[in-house]
């Protein structure tokens, strides 16, 4: 099979599908999967289709391992969906609130960091802790 579609659909399940990186259009889209579940009461398979922007196992660009291009890359930043919601909430005068919101997260990620950083080494028993084996 070429898609992952292809696939799913063989299987008993409600199948939805969008090319959309508006986080409205997702939101649209995610409720009419609950709707659906409720009254199907069958599984949803959900494909979005996204573009991650650093390499798979890293935090290094993947541009000289010829895995992808620069150019497919800008195209995707293109249609980053927290950029685009960004430009839409200014357009709406909310660039205050957005701010704001970017601000908490920096402070509750520099907050994780730090917990992280004092926090002790696990000890070698808890490697299987809450392992299912």
């Amino acid at each position: 099979y070429k898609s992952i579609l292809d696939i799913v659909s063989k299987f008993e399940c409600n199948v939805f599908s969008s090319e959309s990186t508006d986080v409205e259009s997702i939101y649209n889209l995610i409720l009419d999967v609950i709707s659906k579940k409720k009254e199907s009461q069958i599984p949803c398979f959900v494909h979005l289709k996204y573009y991650r922007y650093l390499e798979h196992v890293g935090t290094s660009m993947d541009f000289d391992s010829s895995y992808r291009s620069k150019k497919e890359f800008q195209e995707w930043q293109k249609k980053d969906p927290v950029d685009l919601q960004e430009k839409k909430l200014f357009a709406l005068g909310q660039k205050r609130e957005v701010r704001n919101v970017e601000t908490d997260l920096d402070v509750q990620i520099q907050r994780s960091f730090d917990w992280a950083r004092s926090a002790p080494f696990p000890t070698a028993n808890e490697l299987y802790h809450d392992v299912y084996a």
